[in-house]
């Protein structure tokens, strides 16, 4: 389990979120969770600040990357842990 060995935003490093990178059928998917175990086969990386500068810096680069790319349809399939698509 990714944990980080001490806590830089706050005091809880169970709710740092992680960046997700998967591949599959010429497809890039990315997601960002506080639940690793929602995203199997992700490649996930720890991201040990806040919840808000890891947003703000996940969604800034799924903008940029609309320059690149087209949104691919994709299908929650964990919906009990709260997960949604992005």
């Amino acid at each position: 389990m990714l944990v980080a060995s001490v806590g830089v935003a706050g005091a809880f490093p169970f709710l740092y979120p992680f960046v997700g990178i998967r591949t599959e059928d010429g497809e890039v998917y990315f997601c960002l969770t506080i639940a690793p175990g929602a995203f199997p086969g992700s490649d996930l990386h720890g991201a040990f600040r806040s919840r808000d500068v890891n947003g703000d810096a996940f969604f800034a680069l799924m903008g940029l990357l609309r320059f690149v790319g087209h949104p691919a349809d994709v299908i929650c399939t964990s919906t009990k842990s709260g997960v949604r698509p992005h």
